[in-house]
């Protein structure tokens, strides 16, 4: 890498890309045909209504459409695709799954080698960069795991591949794309939230011609429309303005430390906290909540199970998430606590989570490779890998940057963001992802982490490269570095 660089891409970047794609999908075939990597990993994990993110299968294959439409515990789009494989390959919905995290794995780790390949004038780096990445044991496993995991990340680097498409040609179409693999995103996994649509489309003004602003600014609201659409429906028939009803109950888990805060009764007898949340602590089934008058009922079937999905989940959160505030306005210091702990599982391996280590046990030397060595888990201890130091410190070191180029633009942002949208839009998402992620989850921080560890180990590297670089971004011209004519829709 030869310090800070935008080059344009060519047809051996995108054959280099396919070559890593179909590599990583190469050893995925052989890890689940040689190794018994496999989403159908034991009785438990191999579920699919074992998880509480999914409605009932019975339900997704009676009635898919109808059963999504009342479902606020989640966002729809891990159901629809489930619901949709459940469809289509019952009873082997589960393989399928697979298979089609495995398409998403190999496509994340092409579009790794692409993002990188922008960022240095050596293509030999950018392909040897994304090998690595390609072969990131924590891929392999989250592609044998039921959850969204994969759709996520694939979806957060579509985001930085749409702005990459930009740069690359100015298409006005990239721009639309990108609010679109947004809001795929936002239906996807509730950590992303639609106020991510404020930056996203104040970036698209900033990036769009003068002469094109309001027409592409009115397209896209118009794409907006389908993750605005989706909150509005669950404010409309549940009275909360998410996409997922849970929020509360997050917030307190992270709140009462796993509800393990030695305070908590003496909190109750001082009337500060309501008993029901202590008593019953976080997730505890709707069921439990009847005796607190929390006992709606309702003819809805996908909405009278005793599963998160159950129609008074959405109050109950709510009780949640009052006492939760209530409880770190008592004791600040001990949330911060909270939030350190919750930021040194954060970096800690991905491929660590729990419940990836029965298929993590079948490659232990692979994992342990990636882990010990490479992210430096053998030296960092309890601190899990390098991350733990080297984000905060990129993130530090970007905002300075930022703040050096800004002053060179005369305080304008727009001319920056232009200049670099790429690198701009991953340092956002990380730092959003990272903060949500610490300070609304106890316990699970490691596969929160994985939603973004591929534009992490993206950016680290470019940011740092910059320190021994004395160039500085310049504002793109007129036309993009192709050459080629502005495209259009």
């Amino acid at each position: 890498m030869t310090g800070f660089h935008l080059r344009p891409l060519d047809r051996r970047d995108v054959a280099w890309a396919g070559a890593l794609a179909l590599a990583h999908a190469t050893l995925a075939f052989v890890y689940m045909t040689w190794f018994e990597v496999t989403i159908l990993v034991d009785s438990k994990l191999s579920n699919w209504d074992w998880f509480m993110q999914t409605l009932p299968l019975d339900a997704l294959r009676s009635d898919l459409w109808g059963s999504l439409w009342y479902l606020h515990a989640q966002p729809p789009l891990l159901n629809l695709v489930g619901g949709l494989l459940i469809q289509r390959f019952y009873p082997h919905h589960l393989e399928a799954l697979h298979l089609f995290n495995i398409l998403l794995g190999a496509l994340i780790s092409g579009m790794f080698y692409l993002l990188a390949a922008h960022f240095v004038t050596r293509r030999w780096v950018a392909v040897l960069w994304a090998l690595i990445l390609a072969f990131n044991p924590a891929l392999y496993l989250y592609e044998a795991y039921v959850l969204y995991e994969v759709m996520t990340a694939f979806l957060v680097m579509a985001t930085l591949s749409c702005l990459l498409w930009y740069w690359q040609r100015r298409s006005i179409a990239a721009l639309y794309t990108f609010l679109m693999a947004l809001n795929l995103l936002i239906l996807t996994r509730s950590v992303y939230h639609v106020v991510l649509l404020a930056p996203a489309l104040l970036m698209v003004w900033w990036l769009t011609p003068n002469v094109r602003r309001r027409r592409v600014l009115a397209v896209s609201v118009l794409i907006c429309l389908l993750s605005i659409g989706w909150y509005a429906k669950n404010l409309i028939l549940f009275d909360t303005f998410s996409a997922s009803s849970w929020s509360g109950i997050g917030l307190w888990k992270a709140a009462s430390r796993g509800d393990k805060l030695p305070q908590l009764p003496a909190l109750v007898e001082a009337g500060i906290l309501d008993a029901a949340v202590v008593a019953e602590g976080a997730f505890a089934p709707p069921s439990d909540f009847v005796r607190y008058g929390f006992a709606a009922q309702t003819d809805i079937s996908v909405l009278a199970n005793d599963d998160f999905n159950n129609i008074n989940v959405p109050a109950i959160s709510a009780l949640y998430g009052r006492n939760a505030l209530r409880l770190i306005a008592r004791l600040p210091a001990e949330y911060a606590r909270t939030v350190y702990l919750s930021y040194l599982q954060f970096s800690q391996p991905a491929s660590r989570f729990k419940h990836l280590t029965p298929n993590a046990e079948e490659i232990p030397w692979h994992e342990m490779l990636y882990d010990h060595l490479l992210q430096g888990g053998v030296v960092m201890g309890q601190y899990g890998t390098l991350q733990f130091f080297l984000l905060p410190l990129a993130v530090m070191l970007y905002t300075m940057q930022i703040a050096r180029q800004w002053g060179a633009a005369r305080g304008q942002l727009s001319t920056v963001v232009h200049g670099d949208p790429v690198l701009f839009w991953c340092a956002l998402i990380i730092v959003y992802t990272t903060l949500v992620s610490i300070t609304m989850e106890y316990g699970e921080n490691d596969r929160f982490k994985f939603l973004v560890e591929y534009p992490i180990w993206l950016f680290i590297p470019v940011v740092f490269s910059r320190l021994f670089s004395f160039r500085t971004p310049t504002a793109p011209s007129s036309h993009p570095p192709t050459s080629a004519p502005v495209s259009g829709e």
